[in-house]
């Protein structure tokens, strides 16, 4: 899941020339190195855009609880864990965050999932 302004050419060529307005290094935009590869694997199914407005974070961890999988990713998601309401709701999100979320890095071009993460059992049939 990716926010849809990341795949619009004008939006990522205007957040390149903020980032370089803004100079030394530590205050640049975050921008696609590669708008045609997004757009090659929005084509197949394989990234999906959320509306530019909306929080695609969300949209990720719906999917993956609403499918039982899990989340390829370094982000904590500390925003969607302040939204929950109520302490029991935070609990169950943060352990669920915790458990379901698959850090990773790269060695040189080598993609390394966290070798030591464990997939969480599934759930009982209902």
């Amino acid at each position: 899941f990716l926010p849809e302004y990341y795949v619009d050419a004008e939006a990522v060529d205007k957040a390149r020339i903020e980032s370089r307005r803004r100079g030394p290094k530590g205050h640049e935009v975050r921008v696609p190195d590669d708008i045609q590869l997004l757009w090659d694997l929005v084509k197949k199914k394989i990234l999906v855009v959320t509306p530019p407005q909306d929080y695609d974070d969300s949209y990720a961890i719906a999917h993956a609880r609403r499918n039982e999988g899990c989340i390829v990713t370094n982000d904590l998601y500390r925003d969607y864990l302040e939204k929950q309401k109520g302490e029991q709701n935070y609990k169950e999100a943060k352990s669920w965050v915790k458990t379901h979320s698959i850090s990773f890095t790269f060695v040189g071009d080598v993609f390394l999932p966290n070798p030591d993460f464990r997939f969480p059992p599934p759930k009982a049939p209902a």
